[in-house]
């Protein structure tokens, strides 16, 4: 099945992403937001919008991560997609994709999250970003100071976090 999401990637012309998994860029919105009238979050003008596709191939994981804005996820094809998400003052959940299950999903702005495939293939989103993503937005997240947030979760913790 590595083939098949080998095609793909080059049908879609994706990039390694550094949070794991690959991504292209489809729309920025040629717009933009000046800071002062975003939220003090950010610190200088956004785009409108942006769209991106994301796939992860079955066995790869995308680190836990987090950004400044929610972000949805919408699926497209392959297997369902599982995503992990951890919260100051919420209990650890997931999120699961795919035609089985549910089509679209709302990742909150600052929470840690991180994603796989569950299939033997690969599975296939779009992640929208409202104000538009930018990488002064994004950071991976640390794996000692999860472990020192959510020590309950130690075991995905080191799974979805680089040493």
């Amino acid at each position: 099945m590595e083939d098949v999401a080998r095609v793909k990637i080059s049908e879609l012309q994706l990039a390694p992403h550094p949070e794991g998994g690959y991504y292209r860029e489809y729309y920025r919105s040629e717009e933009l937001m000046k800071t002062d009238s975003l939220p003090d979050r950010y610190q200088s003008d956004r785009n409108f919008g942006t769209a991106i596709y994301f796939l992860l191939k079955a066995g790869e994981v995308s680190r836990f991560h987090s950004i400044r804005s929610d972000e949805l996820w919408f699926f497209h094809g392959g297997a369902p997609i599982q995503i992990h998400i951890l919260e100051q003052g919420r209990d650890y959940r997931t999120l699961t994709l795919g035609m089985s299950s549910e089509l679209a999903a709302v990742i909150p702005r600052f929470c840690h999250f991180a994603a796989e495939s569950l299939g033997d293939s690969y599975s296939l989103v779009s992640c929208v970003v409202l104000p538009g993503f930018d990488f002064e937005d994004f950071e991976l997240s640390a794996r000692a100071q999860l472990l020192q947030d959510f020590p309950e979760q130690e075991s995905l913790i080191r799974r979805f976090t680089s040493s």
